[in-house]
């Protein structure tokens, strides 16, 4: 069906978003990881990396409740459950 096929492009989108991501991670541009994530995550909501990547980066740049809060909200839009 044409949203099957919709979904699955999304999903490769938001996959592809995420291994590039892994360039910004070795040049230390950890805020454009976390703008990232936030664009994944309204692609794909159960895309749960998206989530974990950006909050832990939150966490470690000593924003613990915007990295609580980005998780609350992955725990509400995913039925899956996310590594807290």
């Amino acid at each position: 069906s044409s949203k099957s096929q919709v979904d699955g492009i999304v999903q490769r989108v938001a996959e592809n978003m995420h291994l590039y991501s892994d360039v910004y991670w070795h040049d230390g541009d950890y805020n454009r990881i976390i703008g990232l994530s936030r664009v994944i995550v309204e692609a794909d909501p159960s895309f749960n990396d998206a989530y974990e990547n950006a909050a832990y980066l939150l966490w470690s740049q000593g924003d613990t409740q915007s990295a609580d809060t980005f998780l609350q909200y992955g725990l509400g839009r995913t039925n899956n459950k996310l590594s807290l």
